[in-house]
């Protein structure tokens, strides 16, 4: 047996034990339960941020949204110029390596809640709203 057979051999079977402990211990917490008397905290985002950091925020999730909706646009057209054989073979790889890196770097976090609605003061909505409140 070659030296590097052993290195594997014995690769495979530190990564087939540490799986099987990963195995054990998921079993182990997956009977686990938490108590219903367990005090559950009751934080909002208003406590913390003002509406128009908010209001900030959700804009910023916005814009996210639609880069992540242009990468994955991005990405299909990708593939389909690559399938369609319009992209040169030597620089397939890296051409979809690249869109699905810039893909996996974008992430979408949800909107902040707990924002309290507040008229923008733009259109008749808004003025009918306010005049309402007043």
């Amino acid at each position: 047996m070659s030296d590097t057979t052993a290195t594997r051999i014995g690769r495979a079977g530190t990564l087939l034990v540490l799986a099987g402990l990963w195995l054990a211990a998921a079993a182990l917490l997956w009977r686990t339960r938490v108590p219903a008397q367990l005090p559950r905290s009751h934080v909002s985002v208003g406590d913390f941020f003002t509406p128009g950091e908010l209001r900030r925020a959700a804009g910023h999730v916005r814009v996210l949204r639609l880069a992540a909706l242009g990468a994955f646009a991005l990405q299909r057209a990708t593939i389909a110029a690559i399938n369609a054989h319009r992209v040169p073979a030597e620089l397939q790889e890296p051409l979809q390596g690249a869109v699905n890196d810039l893909l996996q770097r974008l992430t979408c976090p949800a909107p902040p809640t707990g924002a309290p609605e507040e008229p923008t003061g733009k259109g008749k909505k808004a003025k009918k709203d306010k005049e309402e409140g007043d």
